[in-house]
């Protein structure tokens, strides 16, 4: 996940945000390495922006197409390159021009919106025939994967759905878990919130 999250922020120019807590981070479990799956790095899309005057109506940051994510300036060269996190004009630079701050924040929503199916991520264990969901994510995955266990060494039918990306809500997966399903099982250490998405959905 972590290099999958770099991959992601590397491809669409967003940060991506990886959570774990502590009991994450001190629980020891048993892998199986032939199971690892290795993320490629992708090869970095540059402008080839190099000297000042090439870089004069340079747009790095365009809004169109919406869901477009244009090369990377090419940087350490002798041509500015500005990145900032404030909002900002299509060149870069900070804004609070209204009609330039909704273009920008239509453009940062498609980007996502748009290549759901790129970044959204579960880890799916469905059981044909099953009328029980058990849904998690975080450390509670790991006692929702026990308790799909058990339960199918009881003789029931459950699925299991380890949630791994949290935003945007991965609503493709989950609806296809879903289906023929009567119960829901939220697995959450909290009030609920994540049992509200599925509820919306």
């Amino acid at each position: 996940l972590t290099a999958k999250a770099f991959d992601l922020a590397e491809r669409f120019r967003c940060p991506v945000f990886l959570m774990t807590d502590k009991e994450l981070n001190l629980t020891n479990v048993t892998v199986d390495k032939s199971e690892y799956v290795d993320v490629p790095v992708r090869p970095r899309r540059e402008a080839g922006i190099q000297s000042p005057a090439a870089a004069s109506g340079f747009r790095p940051y365009r809004y169109e197409p919406a869901d477009g994510v244009p090369p990377l300036a090419h940087y350490g060269e002798d041509a500015p390159v500005r990145f900032t996190g404030s909002t900002h004009d299509e060149r870069a630079f900070i804004t609070k021009h209204p009609a330039t701050v909704g273009r920008l924040n239509r453009h940062l929503a498609e980007k996502i919106e748009r290549h759901r199916d790129e970044i959204e991520m579960v880890e799916a264990d469905v059981q044909a025939g099953a009328e029980t969901l058990f849904l998690s994510y975080g450390v509670t995955a790991g006692a929702m994967r026990e308790a799909v266990r058990l339960a199918r060494g009881a003789g029931r039918k459950v699925s299991g759905l380890t949630v791994q990306s949290l935003w945007p809500v991965p609503e493709t997966s989950i609806l296809r878990a879903l289906e023929g399903v009567r119960r829901i099982v939220v697995a959450e250490l909290n009030l609920g919130q994540y049992r509200l998405e599925i509820e919306r959905l």
